[in-house]
């Protein structure tokens, strides 16, 4: 899938800060994902870290482009249930 706009939502920009994930990241995550699936009729892509985290983001397509809703990272350690 390509994505030639991409639009941030003040609250992706918030959690974004807070999470400290950068749009580099997330561009990275949309362009080139491990997985996408949808889900509350929204997309998501997810990709996983060099830590084995995923980065999860979650977006919405307009016609004007793709809008972030959100970013988030799933450490391994909740991935696995509490077993690290």
């Amino acid at each position: 899938m390509k994505f030639d706009v991409i639009h941030y939502t003040q609250h992706a920009l918030d959690q974004m800060d807070k999470r400290r994930i950068s749009k580099k990241q997330v561009e990275s995550v949309l362009q080139r994902p491990d997985t996408t699936y949808e889900s509350r009729g929204r997309h998501v892509a997810e990709r996983v870290t060099v830590h084995d985290n995923v980065l999860r983001v979650v977006y919405t397509e307009t016609p004007q482009g793709t809008v972030v809703t959100t970013a988030l990272v799933i450490t391994a350690i909740r991935i696995s249930g509490g077993k690290a």
